[in-house]
């Protein structure tokens, strides 16, 4: 089972990967000359406030260092395999780069305040290397402050993080020897609001989205009068004055007296994505109903008629999403009520079971069931046989790796962050193969992540970061 929180799940973990790599690595990767996509583009030299950090603004804007931190962590996405033109994907990210821009800065802030920041001569020197101009712009002296913290103040394995914490470096002694271990096990796993979606009934989420159908339409069929005379101002008072018959004549009656500029198209399917204007005027919504007013759009004015509006089945996968998300936000509560004992009594019976065939076991229940032949206790994720990554780092949890390792119950359960396991051990196996290098790149990550959370943690307790609430 794989299902949509899941997935969100592993990109968002895939984000603060880039997001680490990027902070962490001792090495400039590469020089931004220019920047080959931009999402602030249309807002030319406009900035908005975006994070706070001890009281001083950042801003979001073409020109502001975020522009660059986004694009460069959108870059090595990009070259992992992620796909941005999925809208949900894009959405997403932008959330993670804003979280992950504002930790940085904290950083960067507390290296000012320990004395460590960069002088004249650095700036000039970087940006002549990276933008070949001796004097940085705005955005790209935010960026090289990033860059010099980066490098300067975490130096080799940390220098100044290691006279506060201790060095990641003994962890890399104990690493190999237990990567040599495999574990087999199998888990089956559900996820609490996965759980509680699997019950909802289709006639409920309808009935949902015919009461609030304008938070949720995004698509409808319209009949449109658009005016193409060169003119624009007489585009206007031509759709007036069509929109005025139309009320008073009837939708039939005016098309019999349009003027020659006028161009009637019927049965269109128009999108709030591609056409946020007409969007704009349907606080009500019916079959039949003309627009209040002309809708100024492409340079051209236009009278529109509703045909009929989007059935639940015709949404889009997203507007389907934030209709589900809305409607399990306001019955949640009452249907874990409902439901809960259902998973309540499943866990029982396959832990009264613990030799039994967990898969066909819950083959028609609301759960998802994996077989991990070779789990490390030091992998940030595991693969099931064929390949296929499971979505929850198992090794990040403590109580976890204790049963793992412990001769005691063969099958335990698991719940953390509204996900619930029940795994079972099936056995061990040591490999006998030998490093070929003492520390591999899977394990510095591996170390350096868990190191960084703890550094993370010590300075966002002496930094204050605040972040803007807005959507984008």
């Amino acid at each position: 089972m794989s299902s949509a929180s899941e997935k969100r799940k592993l990109l968002v973990q895939r984000i603060r990967y880039a997001a680490l790599v990027l902070f962490t690595s001792l090495i400039i990767i590469s020089f931004v000359v220019s920047l080959a996509y931009n999402p602030f583009s249309s807002q030319g030299r406009m900035r908005s406030k975006l994070v706070k950090v001890n009281g001083k603004w950042f801003y979001e804007g073409i020109d502001t260092g975020f522009a660059y931190w986004y694009d460069e962590q959108k870059n090595r996405l990009q070259q992992q395999g992620v796909n941005f033109a999925d809208n949900e994907v894009e959405r997403l990210f932008y959330e993670e780069s804003v979280k992950n821009y504002g930790k940085t800065l904290s950083v960067v802030e507390y290296a000012r305040r320990l004395g460590v920041k960069p002088s004249d001569f650095f700036y000039s020197q970087l940006a002549q290397a990276m933008y070949r101009t001796a004097k940085p712009t705005f955005g790209e002296k935010e960026y090289l402050d990033i860059f010099y913290t980066r490098d300067m103040f975490l130096g080799s394995w940390g220098d100044i993080q290691n006279t506060l914490l201790l060095s990641p470096s003994s962890v890399a002694l104990l690493y190999q020897d237990t990567k040599n271990l495999a574990y087999d096990v199998e888990i089956v796993f559900t996820e609490k609001t996965n759980f509680v979606a699997r019950f909802l009934e289709k006639g409920d989420l309808e009935a949902y989205y015919q009461q609030n159908l304008t938070n949720f339409l995004d698509t409808v069929v319209v009949d449109r009068i658009t005016f193409t005379n060169k003119n624009t101002v007489s585009n206007r008072m031509l759709a007036e004055m069509t929109l005025a018959t139309i009320q008073a004549k009837g939708w039939d009656e005016a098309l019999a007296t349009l003027p020659a500029e006028a161009v009637v198209a019927k049965n269109m399917s128009l999108t709030k994505e591609k056409h946020p204007r007409v969007f704009e005027f349907l606080s009500t919504v019916s079959s039949n109903m003309v627009l209040p007013k002309p809708v100024f759009e492409n340079k051209q004015y236009h009278v529109i008629r509703v045909q009929r509006v989007s059935s639940f089945e015709e949404l889009s996968g997203f507007a389907q999403q934030r209709l589900l998300k809305a409607y399990l936000a306001l019955h949640f509560e009452n249907l874990w009520t409902k439901y809960s004992n259902d998973l309540v009594q499943t866990m029982a019976s396959l832990q009264a079971n613990p030799s039994a065939d967990w898969k066909s076991m819950v083959s028609n229940k609301p759960f998802g069931y994996v077989r991990l032949p070779k789990m490390s206790l030091v992998d940030l994720y595991s693969e099931d046989a064929e390949g296929n990554v499971f979505p929850y780092q198992l090794s990040q949890h403590p109580d976890v790796l204790s049963f793992l390792v412990s001769s005691g119950a063969s099958v335990k359960q698991f719940e953390f962050g509204g996900v619930y396991l029940l795994i079972r051990k099936n056995g061990i196996a040591k490999s006998e193969a030998k490093p070929k290098t003492p520390m591999t790149s899977e394990a510095s990550y591996y170390i350096m992540n868990a190191w960084n959370q703890d550094w993370q943690r010590m300075v966002e307790a002496k930094i204050k970061v605040a972040y803007k609430n807005k959507k984008k």
